[in-house]
Order: C-alpha cells, then structure tokens, then sequence
C-alpha cells in the first residue's frame, strides 16, 4: 500500500539513523523525536517531561535509559565538592555520537581449590567501619537537583526546589515578565520572611500589581519597591468618645412640673419644751432656737 505524506511549514530537521535504528523501540524513537523539536536553551525534567504524554514515568525513564544506552542521549551533572548536584545537562545526538561498546562477556575460570592454611582465622570486628562504597549514579533525574536558570536559582536559595505546577508557573511568568523582573519578584519575596508554602501566591501577587502599574524594567520594579505604599481609604481620624451627663427636663426647668422645695415646719412650744427636757437629761447646754 502507497502511503502519501501532507508537509506543513512547522517540521523537525533530524537524521534518519535514528528513526531506522533497529535496535531502538518505538517508545525510544519517540521520545527523542520529541526531545530533539524543543528549542536549545530548553531546560529538561523528567517530572515536568511526563506531563506531555499518558504513558507514566516508568515508561519515559525506560525510553530514555534506552536512548543513553545506544549514544543518543547523554546526561551531564557539575557536582560541587560537598557532592551536591549543582548543574544538570542534557546532550542530544541523532547519530549514536555516545555508544559504547558492550564488552564480551568473559570466559569461566574454573578456580583452583587449595587447603586451608591452619590456624585460627581473623574474625571481622562488628564494630569496624565499613570502606566508603562508590557513587552508583545511574543517569537518572534527581528532584533535588539545582536548576541551571538565575530564576529557579534564586528561587531554589530561599525555598526548596519548585514541583511542577510551581515550574510551570514560573514559566509562564517568563513568558509574560523579563527574567530579571521574575528574579527580582522573588527576591522581594524573600526580604518579607514568605514561607514556602505561600511563595508562589506572593511573587504572583507582586507581578500583577507590578503589571497593573506597567512596571516592565527592572529599575522600574527597583523604584516601585522602594515607594511607600500609598493608603487606598481616606484617614480615618480617632476621636476620644466623651460621656456627658444627661440633665432631666425638670432639673432645667423647674417651672415645668417639677415637685417645689417646702420650708422646714416650726415646732410647736409643747415639742420645743419636750425637746430641751431630753436633751437636759444628757447633761448638755442647749440654746433655745426659734
């Protein structure tokens, strides 16, 4: 059966050794044929690489073992002296630039059985410690890997290295904002004490009001840090609350109704004798008073 080709104008230039190599699988073909249609300057994660295919990481980390196994794909770490990942770095080939060749498997020795030699053996301490073992780094994708870009650099200094959906936050905000302004969001970010959790919520927060201002340079962004915020409300002045007493109607105005003072009533001379009687008895003067 003839088969027909439809061309677009949106293509991949690529060697055919590598789409007709037969020790490769359809998965590993694939996978490269994608790899190779990134740009140059893309940054390659395994975790943000499986997100763009239903097959699972399994399946992208077998493809991709396969790749570095028959030379095309090679993968580079700049290592600091502590041991840490500093620096990750795909190398892609369409051609096996990389293959190595796969040593014969050596013949069997039949070892030569000899008598123990008398004596009592040594026998290992428990509490020796044991050599050092060598590094079995295998090629595959760290987590905790330091990202190569002054961005995620700045961001990996602060709060621990961004997941997925925060990497492709961060990738869309490259896409809208200059990277200096992105590095320098997130360095402001970092001068409040935000924690991780909430890092990405602030950064975006600061670019939108950053956008909003129609701040697109980084003196731009410098100037608008340096502002003092501008209240949005009016002042609102404090006033001490002050408690006044309320006066009745009738204490205003006693013509209103309110009840009148009556003089104190005169004692008769019977009571006036009576009271100078008893107070005689306690023994003092009195002075009579009318």
């Amino acid at each position: 059966m003839k088969m027909s080709k439809v061309v677009t104008t949106d293509f991949t230039v690529f060697d055919n050794r590598v789409v007709r190599d037969a020790t490769l699988s359809w998965k590993a073909r694939g996978v490269f044929m994608y790899l190779w249609s990134l740009p140059d300057d893309w940054d390659f994660y395994e975790t943000e690489l499986v997100t763009h295919a239903k097959d699972g990481r399994d399946a992208l980390r077998s493809a991709l073992k396969e790749l570095q196994v028959h030379g095309y794909l090679r993968r580079v770490r700049a290592r600091d002296a502590q041991g840490r990942v500093l620096k990750s770095e795909w190398q892609l080939a369409d051609h096996p630039l990389w293959a190595t060749a796969t040593p014969a498997a050596p013949e069997p020795v039949k070892p030569a059985v000899a008598a123990p030699a008398p004596g009592t053996p040594i026998l290992l301490s428990p509490h020796a410690v044991s050599p050092e073992l060598p590094s079995l780094d295998q090629g595959d994708e760290e987590e905790g890997a330091a990202p190569s870009t002054p961005v995620l650099a700045t961001w990996c200094a602060l709060w621990p290295a961004p997941n997925v959906v925060a990497r492709r936050q961060l990738t869309a905000w490259l896409e809208q904002f200059q990277p200096e302004l992105v590095q320098f969001a997130i360095e402001t970010a970092g001068t409040y004490n935000v924690q991780a959790n909430g890092a990405l919520k602030y950064v975006g927060a600061i670019l939108t009001g950053w956008a909003a201002q129609s701040v697109t340079t980084l003196p731009e962004a410098q100037r608008a840090v340096a502002m003092p915020r501008k209240k949005t409300g009016p002042r609102q002045q404090r006033t001490a609350t002050r408690r006044r007493e309320i006066i009745p109607k009738w204490a205003q105005h006693p013509a209103s109704g309110a009840p009148a003072k009556t003089p104190p009533r005169q004692l008769t001379p019977q009571e006036r004798a009576e009271l100078q009687r008893r107070l005689a008895r306690l023994g003092e003067p009195v002075s009579a008073k009318t």
